[in-house]
């Protein structure tokens, strides 16, 4: 019989438990915390006997988890016991002595992938499901009838530091683009566009889209701080459900993703955005994308070269309140556009180039991105 989880947290963070519990059991496994307690029952004894007959312990790891004396005390008697700890990241930093314990970064409330769900199937002995035809995405109906597809994901940040200037020039880029490629009918019947927003938390506002319907792109708002680990746990989520609903729901055949990065500030989560990047950058994962990255104002030029896989572009002139970032980043997209039409005819082939240009006004050099089919 399969063995049961157990989930150490604070309770100041029982909103997030709650979703946790409910995630780990729709992937068919059994979960035990203390809100199964019923009344009347001694709290603390019941604890020990659940973390006793336990299969795996799952640590919500934050700054008050870390204060906690309860969960100190859970994960003494978890290790004393020989019980595997997989840890969540949600908040805070990785506790004093499980720096070498499995986790998963999954700051601003993301639930764990399937990596983490995998393992504990396998430490809990949980049979996992037999494979099914993943369910069908109501977005990517509109491609049905299509041979191919490059997939493009726009990620911009919206944090409140890029408020006014910045963000509408984001926002008329993002029409031009849907104008320019959606009225080419060889590039519209070949490519869709994804568009996502962050600042402290990561959201999916235009999910996969045929570009031909001219789409109406949600408004951006400009909110919060800037975090990088949930758009790339977020990206990576949205680009593998994608796929597989185009490959095996569609049969389409799939060219690999292409993702333009967009940050203006430096993130908050500066230590801990690294591991969700390298997840979705994992050589080891078929549908990891290529990715450019583009920085101005606060971002770190540091971090959007080493973001971009393709090239990192930084703008010459940082200035929030100029305009010469805007015009500069304006003038990016209408050569990424220009791009795309130009390419539009090569991908019809197997291996294909989207050829940017050697200069773009107010960037460094360009480079040729390869977009080979998955």
């Amino acid at each position: 019989m399969p063995g049961h989880v157990f989930v150490s947290h604070s309770h100041r963070d029982k909103d997030y438990v709650r979703r946790l519990v409910e995630h780990l059991r729709a992937a068919g496994l059994l979960v035990w915390d203390d809100d199964d307690i019923v009344a009347g029952e001694r709290w603390d004894r019941r604890v020990r006997e659940r973390i006793a007959s336990c299969a795996a312990l799952v640590l919500v790891m934050t700054h008050e988890a870390d204060e906690s004396e309860w969960v100190a005390e859970e994960i003494d008697h978890a290790r004393r016991l020989g019980k595997p700890i997989l840890a969540l990241l949600l908040a805070g930093d990785v506790f004093f002595g499980l720096s070498r314990t499995h986790y998963e970064d999954v700051t601003g409330g993301s639930m764990p992938g399937s990596r983490f769900l995998e393992r504990l199937l396998a430490v809990t002995d949980t049979p996992q499901p037999a494979a099914t035809t993943p369910p069908r995405s109501a977005h990517v109906d509109a491609f049905a009838g299509r041979s191919r597809l490059l997939p493009f994901y726009l990620v911009y940040e919206t944090s409140a530091a890029l408020a006014g200037a910045p963000l509408r020039a984001v926002a008329e880029s993002l029409a031009t683009m849907v104008v320019a490629v959606g009225s080419n009918p060889v590039v519209a019947d070949s490519t869709g566009v994804c568009v996502i927003g962050f600042a402290h938390r990561a959201d999916v506002l235009l999910p996969l889209s045929d570009l031909s319907t001219m789409p109406t792109i949600p408004p951006l708002t400009a909110a919060g701080n800037a975090l990088y680990a949930p758009v790339f746990t977020l990206l990576r989520d949205t680009i593998s459900s994608d796929v597989r609903a185009l490959q095996s729901t569609l049969g389409l055949r799939v060219h690999r993703p292409v993702v333009i990065f967009v940050t203006g500030s430096r993130p908050e989560d500066s230590g801990r955005w690294p591991h969700a990047y390298q997840r979705l950058v994992d050589p080891r994962w078929p549908h990891r994308p290529n990715i450019v990255s583009f920085g101005f104002g606060d971002a770190d030029p540091v971090d959007v070269r080493s973001i971009g896989t393709v090239r990192g572009f930084m703008s010459d002139d940082r200035r929030l309140d100029s305009t010469g970032p805007v015009q500069a980043f304006q003038e990016y997209i209408g050569s990424l556009v220009s791009s795309v039409v130009q390419s539009g005819a090569q991908i019809g082939e197997h291996s294909a180039r989207l050829v940017m240009p050697e200069a773009v006004p107010g960037f460094n050099s360009a480079t040729n991105l390869s977009f080979d089919e998955l």
